[in-house]
């Protein structure tokens, strides 16, 4: 399968791990002494999804609580498939 191409400029390489297909979920810690956040590495960036739910880019289910705020995927994952294939349609503003 072709890359397809990023805004992300690491990620466009052919040597990258994380191009767009392959973007995984994850957990990092941000090195300013918070609770571990989740994230979605890019090329060599990560995409601070706590960040975007905590500033009101990202919305897992509207009809649940924040779920990328306690340092795991756990509740997001507990959402089912629907969920997950709907958050890149539906939930980035």
């Amino acid at each position: 399968m072709p890359l397809m191409t990023s805004w992300v400029e690491s990620a466009n390489t052919p040597d990258t791990d994380f191009p767009l297909n392959n973007l995984p979920y994850g957990v990092f810690d941000a090195g300013d002494g918070s609770m571990p956040r989740c994230g979605v590495a890019i090329g060599d960036a990560i995409l601070d999804v706590t960040a975007m739910e905590d500033q009101g880019h990202l919305v897992a289910d509207p009809s649940q609580d924040p779920v990328f705020d306690q340092g795991e995927w756990n509740s997001f994952m507990s959402l089912g498939p629907d969920i997950w294939q709907a958050l890149p349609r539906n939930g980035i503003t």
